[in-house]
């Protein structure tokens, strides 16, 4: 991590703390998911994993779903696949924007990316890991 996109560290304890931070991020990060070596394993853990998740989100229990009341507010049509532009709530009157991508030529069902916008300059060790993982990199934030 560099100055420019951390907090002001002003004090020796602010800078002991973050680093602090930072070795315990790198250090979890590494060991994450080492126990996983077959899909059985993944299997026999992806629940409690999944629960952890929803616990460290703040929704362990999940909150009660609702409409997602999407609206389509318009089409963009290439050659390939189409662009559907539309908004949603992800719970009521909170509104997502957002850009589906869809295949022309599919029959079957296919895997989906979900692509988070952000904004940030998050580079670590000289390694630039650009504005949309700026969210995911300080293990203290959340």
């Amino acid at each position: 991590m560099t100055a420019s996109n951390s907090a002001e560290l002003n004090t020796p304890g602010d800078r002991m703390f973050a680093k602090y931070f930072e070795s315990e991020v790198e250090r979890i990060s590494e060991k994450s998911l080492s126990e996983i070596q077959t899909i059985q394993d993944w299997n026999t853990k992806k629940t409690e994993y999944r629960r952890q998740l929803h616990e460290m989100l703040g929704l362990d229990p999940l909150p009660e779903r609702t409409p997602l009341k999407i609206q389509i507010t318009g089409v963009l049509k290439h050659e390939e696949f189409d662009v559907k532009k539309l908004y949603y709530q992800s719970s009521p009157k909170l509104y997502v924007t957002a850009n589906l991508y869809l295949p022309k030529k599919i029959s079957n069902p296919a895997p989906a990316i979900l692509y988070v916008c952000g904004h940030g300059k998050v580079k670590i060790n000289g390694t630039s890991y650009g504005n949309k993982t700026h969210y995911q990199h300080h293990g203290a934030w959340f």
